[in-house]
């Protein structure tokens, strides 16, 4: 029944999601007919049109270990609070919060232990959350004028930055990831 009920929370908040544009564009992992293949294919094209242009182009890769496991549940109820209707957040509040857990080992069990990070294993929402954690990942500076790019794919985030210079090939990721966020919503 869960599961059910998940899936017709998912269906009501990914329109909303979409709608305020919460999830950034250049996320492609756990989107509906956005797959971390089509990031790939969208990092070569920029790639190749950086080495057609004589450009450098340097890339790094950020994988986040157990990044499910890792989600702060303050910060995310908190994005939740200014993200969605009251109706949802205080949903997903309850959904998130007033869990615990303990370890057996052989006939021993530990005293139940709040959990305080991490989505649910298995949840339909797991994803969605993930996302919505993630969404206000700074951007570089710059808009137009800039040729650094973001992309992630599931809980992997990629910068690359194109310039003519190796200068700016090394110095501009490191600025990018330092960047404060800087996203509103409205």
């Amino acid at each position: 029944m869960s599961k059910l009920f998940e899936k017709l929370v998912l269906k009501r908040v990914t329109p909303i999601l979409d709608a305020r544009h919460i999830i950034p564009q250049h996320q492609f992992g756990f989107r509906h007919q956005q797959s971390t293949v089509d990031q790939v294919h969208r990092i070569t094209a920029i790639i190749e049109q950086a080495l057609e242009e004589k450009q450098v182009c340097a890339t790094i890769f950020l994988d986040v270990a157990e990044a499910f496991d890792k989600v702060w549940h303050a910060g995310l109820l908190n994005k939740i609070e200014q993200l969605l209707p009251t109706e949802y957040s205080q949903l997903l509040k309850s959904y998130l919060t007033d869990r615990y857990f303990r370890v057996k080992q052989g006939e021993e069990y530990s005293d139940l232990n709040p959990v305080k990070a991490g989505v649910p294993q298995g949840s339909v929402l797991r994803p969605v959350m993930y996302l919505i954690f993630t969404s206000d990942i700074p951007q570089p500076e710059g808009g137009r004028t800039r040729t650094d790019k973001i992309g992630v794919g599931a809980d992997t985030d990629i910068v690359f930055p194109t310039s003519k210079t190796q200068v700016c090939r090394t110095h501009r990721p490191t600025k990018s990831l330092s960047a404060p966020a800087r996203r509103s919503v409205s």
